[in-house]
């Protein structure tokens, strides 16, 4: 059973590590806009990025790795791509200059083009929210 269960642990990782093709994370980029934020239009990745109220470097590859596995991104299942509306954005960045970017709309995060994607809950909501909320 242990034995079992040290596969699975090494399989999940390696799935992670391919998300980054040859490369592992070495750095990562949080852009927060806000969960609860009403907006008049669809925000794109790109508004997120450059209206984000808190932005977050992770200039350490092993902690950028950390986040990566964090995120469960190996849980992420193809999905059908619908009209989200992103409020995180987080690219993680190769060793070679590669982005691979996800976004979350406080209920899915998802790969860049939305064809991949997880349900959230309470808890990864909370990691990125700062200060209390009403």
């Amino acid at each position: 059973m242990k034995r079992r269960f040290q596969v699975c642990l090494l399989a999940a990782l390696l799935d992670v590590n391919s998300c980054f093709a040859d490369d592992n994370p070495a750095k990562a980029e949080i852009f927060y806009y806000g969960w609860n934020v009403l907006t008049r239009a669809r925000l794109s990745l790109e508004d997120v990025r450059a209206h984000a109220t808190i932005k977050t470097t992770i200039g350490d590859a092993a902690e950028a790795g950390n986040l990566a596995v964090w995120l469960n991104l190996p849980a992420l299942i193809t999905a059908k791509p619908d009209a989200r509306d992103p409020r995180l954005v987080i690219d993680f960045w190769s060793q070679a200059g590669k982005r691979s970017t996800y976004y979350s709309d406080g209920l899915w995060l998802c790969s860049e083009e939305g064809s991949a994607c997880r349900a959230v809950d309470d808890r990864f909501r909370q990691r990125f929210t700062f200060g209390k909320i009403p």
